[in-house]
């Protein structure tokens, strides 16, 4: 309803008066109505298809692997060396014999697991002042250990002695030894810091510092198939070649700040690199994405995994938000990767192709090493180490993430592709609940399914779901793959909800083309139309429309006419129809104006019903996606609107000369609205305001009383003009003689 006041009637354009204008044209009011799709029909039953690496990575794998074309395998069969009983594993090795040494925990020790060891208890083999981090079985088949601080190595025959070296056999006079690696002659290289510096020893012991790097750390070092050694540096991450005199080219300006290993191999030198450097919290984001493969640059990354060719081009293969690589070996055609927080192995391989090999029941997977056979794991948090063979597991689980219906479902039918050779075998289960995680409330695990091209659900009705597959292989040589996952579902149907329902100012319709053909008296908004749409537009939390325009199309004024739009919504995203109802203020039965529309806004032609008071409802009904007997529907009503569609009336107009100056009186009535504003004119001239006898236009009834200006003697047509909050316009006129 517009405000109240006595400023100055703006331009009204050409009415239609209940006299003078009949029933809008239906084809005119069709072409004001603004056309708006509503959604795509939900109809029948709905699928939950899981089938990429992104969907089957939401959910937990055990002794199962997912590659990046979205195919989880059994994985490769990972079996318990032994277990250390330290938190935390640094390095490992293998000797010639099939021994596995183990640097391990805090305190400078090494342990000796025999060839062959299973589930073992480990052997105290070396003892040494400070953690030990870098460790190697040399050439010579003896073992290189450097301990930190201190930066001492020490060399120790494998003759199953233990104890307490006396001497170390070389001493950096470094911090921190991170990385030891031999050269094809023989020659040991020691990465260090916090120096940042490489150091070359001789087979005698004897050594010098061969590298500065300007770095803090020297992380990681590898030999290419030149001879050259390749270094990875911590604060800046570099990765460095230097020649065997020494000669230095940096080959990559990592955007991480540590490279934490090198592997150099016939397909190029791969790398892996850490956000974080040396001596920083050991513990990883567990509420980051975990395992996520990205393309983007360093910053947004927790680790990745490159790939240097030949030509110097350094590609990123592996990326993760979530994951810390914090050991790597070489595993064609790519390479190893262990990480955490989740512990993890990843085989990444150029192509890019990266796959989950498995999860570790570890924090971290912090040593790996390989000497052409099996690779043998060494993990922190618990400090364990394994042996990662070519054989499958026997058996495996993949566990889906919950799906969350919305609504209470009925469950359909489960079904997979994949294939299953001979000796192999998929089983899918699924259980159902009410809860947002699976709880003792969940029913329990129904099936085996093993039809794969599908089986009824039998878990019990409810809004969350969850699936789990079993592989499993009689063969180790062979493995089942899944593929895809569907499972049907109909969820309940639930009522449409009207999120908005606008009654906009009188006279306000929309169009979003200029043709006026259709021949409607069709005008600018006036001013106070203008106003109280901007105002109304502003409550909604919109800024006010550019000169009467707003999303709906150009905004203009038609009188007698009224227009609905509305906002809804289907929980079930079913396809909707509307109806719009009225009802009359001492009514009680709603009216329809028009049902079983699709479109979003409405005009209705108002001069079809008398004036008054009003309420318009609109109800919502998601019939055309339901079967009859299932639909629902959704209503609101409006707050109470006035039609006004008749001008004022003006009775008992008068007029007396004042000797030139004319008093006019009378009284103005109208019915529905107030008056608003006053005027008259002389002689057909321009119009004059005025304001009532009261002095104040605040009702529906106001005493005409004013004087004219001072005329000229003659005969004179007075016209007075009252109008009403609806902008309808009402007149009458009296003729005086002026003497």
């Amino acid at each position: 309803m517009l405000k109240q006041g006595a400023e100055q009637l703006p331009e009204v354009p050409p009415r239609m008066t209940n006299q003078s204008a009949g029933r809008l044209p239906i084809a005119a009011a069709i072409a004001l109505v603004l056309a708006g799709s509503v959604g795509i029909a939900a109809t029948g039953p709905m699928t939950w298809v899981q089938s990429s690496y992104d969907d089957f990575r939401a959910g937990e794998m055990v002794s199962v692997s997912l590659d990046t074309e979205g195919e989880i395998r059994l994985a490769p069969e990972l079996g318990l060396i032994g277990d250390t009983r330290e938190a935390f594993v640094w390095a490992v090795d293998e000797a010639a014999d099939g021994s596995v040494y183990v640097a391990a925990g805090t305190d400078g020790r090494v342990y000796r697991f025999a060839a062959g060891a299973v589930d073992a208890i480990a052997d105290l083999f070396f003892e040494a002042d400070g953690a030990v981090h870098a460790m190697v079985v040399g050439p010579d088949d003896h073992l290189y250990v450097a301990a930190s601080p201190g930066g001492a190595i020490w060399r120790l025959a494998l003759d199953g002695t233990t104890g307490i070296a006396s001497e170390p056999w070389f001493s950096t006079g470094t911090r921190y030894v991170w990385d030891l690696v031999f050269g094809g002659d023989g020659t040991l290289y020691a990465g260090t810091g916090d120096g940042g510096m490489i150091y070359r020893v001789e087979t005698g012991g004897g050594g010098e510092m061969f590298y500065d790097s300007n770095e803090t750390h020297i992380t990681s070092l590898a030999i290419d198939p030149s001879g050259n050694i390749l270094a990875g540096s911590s604060d800046n991450g570099h990765l460095y070649r230097v020649g065997p005199e020494g000669d230095v080219f940096v080959l990559f300006d990592s955007p991480m700040k540590q490279i934490t290993g090198i592997v150099s191999t016939a397909a190029g030198v791969f790398f892996s690199a850490l956000e974080s450097g040396p001596g920083s919290d050991a513990s990883d984001d567990e509420s980051a994405e975990a395992g996520a493969i990205s393309g983007s640059n360093g910053d947004s990354l927790r680790g990745a995994v490159y790939l240097l060719h030949d030509d110097g081009l350094v590609e990123q293969l592996w990326g993760s938000a979530g994951e810390s690589p914090h050991s790597i070996e070489a595993a064609a055609p790519g390479v190893i990767v262990g990480t955490g927080s989740e512990g993890r192995l990843f085989h990444v391989a150029p192509g890019p192709a990266t796959t989950i090999l498995r999860d570790v029941d570890a924090a971290q997977v912090t040593a790996l090493r390989s000497r052409g056979g099996d690779i043998i794991v060494g993990t922190s948090n618990l400090g364990r180490v394994y042996r990662l063979g070519e054989s499958y597991d026997a058996e495996g689980e993949y566990l889906s993430r919950v799906k969350d219906t919305a609504t209470t479902s009925r469950w359909g039918r489960v079904r997979w592709r994949g294939a299953s050779p001979v000796g192999t075998s998929v089983r899918l289960y699924t259980r159902s609940g009410n809860t947002t995680d699976p709880d003792e409330t969940w029913s329990g695990w129904d099936g085996p399914y093993t039809d794969a091209s599908g089986s009824p659900i039998g878990s019990p009705p409810a809004r969350f779901i969850q699936w789990k597959a079993e592989l499993a292989t009689t063969d180790k040589a062979r493995t089942p793959v899944l593929q895809w996952v569907e499972l049907v579902y109909v969820p309940r149907n639930l009522r449409p909800e009207i999120e908005e329902f606008t009654v906009h100012p009188a006279g306000v319709i929309y169009r979003r083309n200029t043709s006026f053909e259709d021949g409607l008296p069709i005008g600018q908004l006036p001013s106070p139309v203008r106003q109280a749409l901007a105002s109304q537009q502003g409550r909604g939390g919109t800024p006010p429309p550019a000169a009467g325009s707003s999303f709906l199309g150009q905004a203009y004024y038609l009188p007698g006419s009224q227009t609905f739009t509305w906002k809804t919504s289907d929980p079930n995203g079913d396809q909707m129809t509307f109806s719009l109802l009225y009802r009359g203020e001492g009514e009680v039965e709603w009216k329809p104006v028009i049902t079983g529309i699709s479109e979003t806004l409405y005009l209705w032609d108002t001069t079809t019903v008398p004036d008054g008071l009003y309420r318009a409802r609109l109800v919502a009904t998601d019939a055309p996606s339901n079967p009859a007997g299932r639909e629902l529907e959704g209503g609101h009503s409006s707050e109470l609107f006035v039609v006004d569609n008749t001008a004022p009336q003006i009775d008992n107009l008068s007029a007396v000369d004042e000797s030139g100056i004319v008093r006019i009186t009378g009284v103005a009535n109208d019915a529905t609205s107030l008056i608003r504003a006053m005027e008259y004119a002389v002689d057909g001239g321009e119009w004059h305001a005025v304001l009532p006898a009261d002095g104040l236009p605040d009702a529906g009834n106001e005493a005409i009383e004013f004087t004219t200006m001072t005329l000229e003697p003659g005969e004179h047509t007075i016209v007075v003009r009252v109008t009403d909050t609806a902008l309808n316009s009402g007149t009458d006129r009296v003729v005086i003689t002026v003497q």
